[in-house]
């Protein structure tokens, strides 16, 4: 089995940290060991009389005693999560044949067209001097990836909301996992030791504004969309009316090496995976080529 290391893109840990459904064979080992030692504890306790007791947990114990013992080699093997397979697939496609998912939403052009009033926005609010894009590309044994933004000490990684209803400003902690370890490997990456994710709310571009509008005709079979919902739907989109302190929202990050060190495992039986992919597919290749 070939064990090359196959770096993965910081944007992508997230689904790659996915936990898979179900109890992991640690989590079964677990429970298994406790449940032996609740019922030897039990068994210890019973008076000599306590016969049929004795009867029905003997076996109990010994079934759970080779329960732990075929789980014994399998505890510290690393799972992945369907859509750690689905990743692996599709970087596949991606690095040995070049085909790549073009991915686009109104959420991803909104924060794409406007990150740089977002940065200024968060500039402003959070006291920054002059902040330009990073364009250094960062990688290492594991990852890859290039962080929007590196300032002294800090890393900031800014996140543009869609509108207020999914913008967090009432939330204490961070509400997309998914980010915690974009950030995570670029602080690795890196070496910085703290990151900032920072959601921003911000207008939304006319032309997207538009399409919320021409939807809303669609949707409801409609030549036009009403005046009144038209400018609801503009109200809904125009944040620069609000105080900037209200459209700034920061979630601080230490660096965390055990979830590091938990993320290249991770990536090490990714790379298993989908290196079996790729023997798989030279394997269909070749009989194919006969």
């Amino acid at each position: 089995m070939n064990t090359e290391i196959v770096k993965v893109r910081a944007s992508n840990t997230g689904l790659l940290m996915t936990d898979p459904k179900g109890k992991s064979n640690a989590d079964k080992y677990d429970d298994a060991v406790k449940s032996l030692e609740a019922k030897v504890q039990r068994l210890d306790s019973l008076s000599e009389k306590a016969i049929k007791t004795k009867e029905k947990l003997i076996p109990e114990i010994e079934a759970l005693e080779l329960t732990i013992k075929k789980l014994e080699p399998l505890k510290d093997i690393v799972e992945l999560s369907e859509s750690a397979k689905t990743l692996a697939k599709k970087m596949y496609w991606e690095n040995e044949h070049g085909i790549k998912k073009e991915y686009t939403s109104k959420y991803f052009d909104k924060g794409n067209e406007n990150e740089p009033v977002s940065i200024a926005l968060a500039q402003r609010v959070n006291g920054w001097e002059r902040i330009d894009k990073n364009e250094k590309h960062y990688t290492n044994e594991y990852l890859t990836g290039t962080p929007d933004l590196v300032y002294n000490d800090l890393l900031p990684d800014i996140k543009t909301s869609w509108t207020a209803l999914t913008f967090p400003i009432f939330e204490d902690e961070l509400p997309d996992n998914n980010y915690y370890w974009q950030v995570q490997s670029y602080l690795a990456l890196t070496g910085i030791k703290k990151a900032v994710i920072t959601y921003c709310l911000v207008d939304t571009p006319e032309l997207l504004v538009m399409d919320e509008i021409y939807k809303y005709a669609r949707i409801n079979g409609l030549i036009e969309t009403p005046a009144d919902v038209e400018l609801n739907i503009r109200h809904a989109h125009n944040y620069s009316r609000l105080p900037e302190g209200l459209r700034v929202k920061n979630f601080y990050i230490d660096r965390d090496d055990e979830a590091i060190n938990r993320l290249y495992k991770k990536v090490e039986a990714f790379s298993i995976y989908y290196n079996s992919l790729v023997e798989t597919a030279n394997e269909l290749k070749t009989k194919t080529n006969k």
